[in-house]
């Protein structure tokens, strides 16, 4: 893989974290308890067994009225799961149908109500678990579209609602990889560091990064752990022991 297919990849990869953890660990005050029940449970059956259980488990959200939308999305993200488990592409066809049908109804309800900041979180979820999908099958071109726009939906997301720290977690965790796969190949495209400050891409975003997790850690409602374990990696990465031992 040449290093802009990685550089893609990675961003994609970003965006999967984010709808495959904060998509489940939403500000629990936009949530009815049945549904916040299923996403909970969801999240268990995912993690410790992904298989066509958890399709049958999120299917149950069918049955709330109004959750077309987030059924279409999290029956999606089930099948991308067991895909990604197993290397498989047995259900592409049925994905690609649940995640283009969450889309297109996010979109809409997006179009009813511009800053309801639960859908904006949903759709760049979608939109990032589209992409993952799309890298994996080699469509950079497309992976780097759903990315770039589910990266703009998800700052709509904290615009319109600043205390909803949890998502805070998927974008530190793309601005702080981004920025260092983009230094990465740096030293293959060394023209790339110029446009840092007209193209946002490029953009050295690594302090931002570490900001938002940091947000993410102290004040998420539900992606404390995970944000923890992430920061944790980090710092081994950076070497920063001082600071691993004292969040350890």
């Amino acid at each position: 893989m040449n290093p802009v297919h990685y550089l893609i990849a990675m961003i994609s990869i970003i965006f999967f974290i984010l709808s495959g953890l904060t998509l489940q660990n939403s500000s629990c005050e936009y949530y009815p308890p049945e549904e916040a029940e299923i996403f909970t449970q969801g999240v268990d059956i995912i993690y410790n067994d992904p298989g066509i259980a958890a399709v049958h488990h999120y299917e149950k959200l069918y049955n709330i009225d109004g959750d077309e939308f987030i059924a279409d999305l999290f029956v999606a993200v089930a099948y991308a799961s067991i895909m990604e488990k197993y290397r498989s592409t047995s259900f592409d066809s049925i994905f690609t149908t649940k995640i283009n049908a969450a889309i297109e109804k996010g979109r809409k309800q997006l179009n009813k109500d511009e800053n309801n900041a639960k859908t904006l979180l949903y759709l760049g979820g979608a939109l990032g678990t589209r992409g993952v999908r799309r890298a994996y099958l080699g469509d950079w071109k497309g992976a780097f579209a759903d990315a770039q726009e589910a990266h703009e939906i998800l700052h709509k997301c904290i615009e319109v609602d600043p205390d909803m720290y949890d998502a805070y977690y998927g974008l530190g965790l793309y601005h702080y990889y981004k920025s260092i796969k983009v230094n990465m190949i740096r030293k293959y495209f060394p023209v790339i560091w110029l446009l840092g400050p007209i193209i946002d891409l490029f953009k050295n975003e690594r302090e931002l990064g570490l900001e938002q997790l940091d947000d993410s850690c102290k004040k998420g409602l539900f992606s404390e752990r995970a944000t923890k374990h992430a920061l944790l990696r980090i710092y081994i990465e950076e070497k920063w022991y001082d600071k691993y031992f004292a969040l350890a």
